[in-house]
């Protein structure tokens, strides 16, 4: 174990995005933050397997991470960062606006996180880049949020259906009292 006087910037870099994650998840507007549950476990469970199969492809690897012995990935990332950040996503869609402005918000989401993961590859040891690129980086961050997106209205509005999945796990009635923004 590396106790915090011997950590370098990595852990420190970390340890920042713990602490940010865990402020926006508790800033997610109150009358969203079921749309946001339910999109975070949805993007937690997808990148988990991607993330695996990235990993143990030997596509790219992860040399400074939390719970080295259990698992190549970054338990960051996989299971809180990106989450976050498609939570955050998924809360403030601009659903009725025009094609390009959605297609243009999805790939600033996408950009806002592809830009810096270069600079830590390249000038950390965070992540490793072996026959992956940046730009498999932004497409696969860009189907796997608008796959989160087709999760997202599937679950709250049943893709034109009358019973949605959530109808069905909390009640006709209550559903429409809570029904979320689209």
């Amino acid at each position: 174990m590396i106790w915090i006087t011997e950590w370098k910037f990595d852990h420190w870099f970390l340890a920042s995005v713990y602490v940010t994650c865990f402020i926006l998840l508790f800033l997610i507007p109150k009358e969203r933050r079921r749309q946001a549950h339910a999109v975070y476990l949805f993007q937690g469970f997808m990148t988990w397997i991607l993330g695996l199969i990235v990993v143990e492809m030997g596509w790219l690897d992860y040399p400074v991470r939390e719970f080295n012995l259990a698992t190549q990935t970054s338990f960051l990332f996989e299971y809180l960062a990106y989450p976050t950040v498609t939570a955050y996503f998924n809360v403030y869609y601009p659903a009725g606006r025009p094609a390009i402005v959605r297609m243009l918000y999805t790939g600033a989401y996408c950009a806002a996180i592809t830009i810096p993961e270069i600079f830590l590859e390249e000038y950390t040891d965070l992540i490793e880049y072996h026959s992956w690129e940046w730009y498999w980086t932004f497409i696969s961050l860009y189907l796997t949020l608008m796959l989160s997106r087709w999760f997202h209205n599937w679950f709250f509005y049943g893709g034109g259906n009358d019973t949605t999945v959530y109808k069905r796990l909390i009640g006709s009635e209550q559903a429409e009292q809570r029904k979320p923004g689209r």
